[in-house]
C-alpha cells in the first residue's frame, strides 16, 4: 500500500518534468504553499490541507493551459489589465475544464515569474494583472 495517495497519479516522465518545471517558475511564497499543499494532500492532514489551497502538482497540465490562454489574451488585448475574478470571467475561455480561481492565480504567477505577467496594488488593497512592458 503506497504511503503517498498521489503515488502513480503522475505517471509519464514527460508530465513530471513539465511539474517540475512549474515549480522552478514559481516565486517563493507560491513554491512554499505548492510543496505545502503537495505534503498535506499526502499526509492527508486537514489543518495543513485548510492553510494552503495552492494548486496541486497534478494540475500542473491545467496551469499550463490557463498560463497560455491568459498570454495570447493579453498579447491581443496589450493594455487589458484585471482581477483574478476578471480573469477567470472575461479573459479565458467559457470551455476550459475544471479552472478554479486558484488555477489561475498559480498560472498568473507563473507568467509574472517569466516576465510577462506584471501585478499592481490598487489604493482600495485589490491586486490587478496585465501585460509586462516590453523594452
Amino acid at each position: 500500500m503506497p504511503i503517498c495517495p498521489l503515488e502513480g497519479e503522475i505517471t509519464s516522465s514527460r508530465l513530471a518534468l513539465r511539474t517540475v518545471e512549474l515549480a522552478k517558475s514559481l516565486p517563493a511564497h507560491a513554491l512554499v504553499n505548492w510543496l505545502s499543499a503537495w505534503h498535506a494532500r499526502c499526509t492527508g492532514d486537514p489543518v495543513v490541507a485548510e492553510r494552503f489551497s495552492f494548486a496541486m502538482p497534478a494540475d500542473a497540465l491545467l496551469i499550463e493551459r490557463l498560463a497560455q490562454e491568459i498570454a495570447d489574451y493579453l498579447a491581443l488585448n496589450t493594455q487589458a489589465a484585471d482581477d483574478v475574478d476578471g480573469i477567470v470571467r472575461w479573459w479565458l475561455r467559457y470551455d476550459t475544464r475544471g479552472k478554479t480561481r486558484e488555477h489561475v492565480q498559480a498560472a498568473l504567477d507563473m507568467l509574472e515569474a517569466q516576465g510577462l505577467v506584471v501585478h499592481s496594488v490598487l489604493k482600495d488593497g485589490h491586486v490587478i494583472y496585465g501585460r509586462a512592458q516590453t523594452p
